[in-house]
């Protein structure tokens, strides 16, 4: 993780020094992650009985 930090403030130094605006990351918190992962496993869910049946060759 402190290697993944420094390339970002490396990246920010470098992008300032060009005279570009300033450049802002967020850090996301610990509930979006939860929810970002929350939405991919729904979506997995949903999608799985489906691809199922289609590999099995059956009707949907």
């Amino acid at each position: 993780m402190a290697t993944f930090n420094q390339a970002l403030a490396q990246l920010e130094e470098d992008l300032q020094q060009e005279g570009s605006q300033e450049l802002v990351f967020n850090a996301l918190a610990v509930p979006q992650v939860a929810a970002l992962l929350a939405t991919g496993s729904a979506v997995i869910a949903a999608i799985e009985p489906v691809v199922g049946t289609l590999l099995a060759g059956g009707p949907l």
